[in-house]
């Protein structure tokens, strides 16, 4: 099997998945709508933001449940796994590209009449650099959030983090395919509760709140990323890369299971 009828197979799933997001997406801005129109509210009352948040939700579960059932049927018609990976990155990453090209273009059309708060938008609010942006939201229309440098650059930071949060649904599932019941057990419910519980208490009783700073640190830097789209792009591209990479050892000798 080639590489290309892989991508189309797995891209027609994503299809059904993404069609009932967007439809649910639609529903309930069109329910916001209503409900400010129905209360006697004006065009500026209506607010909406971070919808792009769906997208991210969605694509990490069609990362999740592109791996398993597409294991066992690539495996049985003789695909090599390398290939299968090289597909299967390949349809989230089409699939990363068009939700980002979806949501940048929803943002455009949500800010003709309301003031939508695209997640991008809101990334740029804690550095304090893009101040302007908090006189743009409040003004319906406000054609700086559809200029085309913007437009362009929430494009792209869009992209990046849906194919990120999609390799790490894949890298998640193919880590959890590996292990038997008993460890699948211990890290569902082990892995939370030192995340949650351990790591606060260790922190702040051995390390005097070091490792909180640390990430805090490391997300702040993040965020400012985001001010250059070279930058951001670059540093996605490379998590992503780290992530195929560590996925790719996990299939390379995994045992088949039925």
């Amino acid at each position: 099997m080639n590489l290309k009828p892989i991508i189309r197979m797995q891209c027609r799933t994503d299809i059904r998945v993404f069609r009932i997001m967007y439809l649910v997406v639609y529903c309930i801005v069109a329910l916001n709508v209503f409900y400010e129109l129905f209360r006697g509210s004006g065009p500026e009352r209506l607010t909406t933001s971070g919808l792009e948040t769906a997208t991210v939700i969605t694509i990490f579960i069609v990362g999740l449940n592109s791996f398993r059932e597409f294991f066992l049927f690539y495996s049985a018609n003789g695909v090599s796994r390398r290939r299968m990976l090289a597909g299967i990155v390949s349809s989230l990453g089409i699939a990363a590209a068009c939700t980002a090209l979806i949501d940048t273009f929803n943002m455009f059309v949500f800010s003709l009449f309301m003031n939508y708060r695209s997640v991008y938008s809101q990334s740029l609010m804690p550095t304090g650099v893009n101040l302007k942006f908090n006189r743009v939201w409040p003004a319906l229309g406000n054609p700086a959030v559809r200029s085309p440098a913007f437009l362009l650059k929430n494009l792209l930071w869009c992209f990046c983090l849906y194919f990120v949060a999609a390799l790490l649904g894949l890298l998640i599932t193919t880590f959890y395919y590996r292990l038997t019941r008993t460890q699948k057990f211990v890290c569902s419910f082990g892995v939370p509760v030192v995340l949650l519980i351990g790591l606060p208490v260790f922190d702040q009783a051995v390390t005097g709140g070091r490792i909180s700073a640390a990430l805090a640190e490391a997300f702040r830097w993040w965020m400012n990323c985001a001010m250059n789209p070279a930058a951001d792009f670059a540093t996605h591209m490379i998590l992503a890369a780290f992530l195929a990479a560590l996925t790719f050892l996990l299939v390379r000798r995994v045992e088949i299971k039925r």
